[in-house]
């Protein structure tokens, strides 16, 4: 994982076009982000799963697999956030049954 000030510099890279108030606000997000991306890198080191010694199929997840699915939860919401802020959206992509159901309504209405 990059240093946290390399980690830094490229998210202030990324945000650099905002309005000074807008960066006020994104700022401790980025250190917050920044805080979670060294945390997940801890606990990716270890075990998600134990086994019952003797029979393998008991199985159960490990606090820091349930940890992990938490942290990068708050992580993707605090990147959904930043993307927000920025106007960069996801491509949206148009389901095949709405076209279909526009195409219909579309002729219906001719």
């Amino acid at each position: 994982m990059k240093k946290e000030d390399e980690r830094r510099e490229e998210f202030e890279e990324i945000c650099e076009n905002l309005d000074a108030e807008t960066l006020k606000l994104v700022t401790p997000l980025i250190d917050h982000l920044i805080f979670i991306e060294k945390q997940l890198a801890e606990l990716i080191k270890l075990p998600f799963i134990v086994t019952k010694p003797g029979d393998n199929t008991k199985q159960r997840a490990t606090p820091a697999a349930k940890q992990y699915k938490e942290l990068q939860q708050t992580y993707i919401n605090a990147l959904k956030l930043i993307n927000g802020v920025l106007g960069i959206e996801g491509e949206t992509v148009e389901s095949p049954l709405r076209a279909y159901m526009e195409k219909r309504i579309k002729e219906k209405d001719e």
